[in-house]
């Protein structure tokens, strides 16, 4: 869990305060800004939806792939 904590810190979406030797991770102004649900210009709802209709479409692309034939 830290892993992933410690690359949200990388790429700016959280940040880390140490304190006596504990981690303690907040969202960053911009992760508040997009990625909260009850902000103004969140993309909450736009995650939830491409996580339900897109993102389980990319399953299918290797057969998509070995299936498809190019006809001149």
């Amino acid at each position: 869990m830290e892993r992933l904590l410690d690359a949200l810190v990388g790429v700016e979406v959280l940040e880390v305060e140490l304190t006596e030797g504990t981690a303690y991770y907040n969202n960053t102004d911009v992760a508040n800004l997009y990625l909260a649900k009850n902000s103004p210009k969140s993309l909450y709802n736009m995650i939830i939806y491409q996580s339900q209709t897109i993102y389980p479409l990319w399953n299918n692309l290797g057969d998509a792939v070995s299936s498809f034939v190019v006809t001149l």
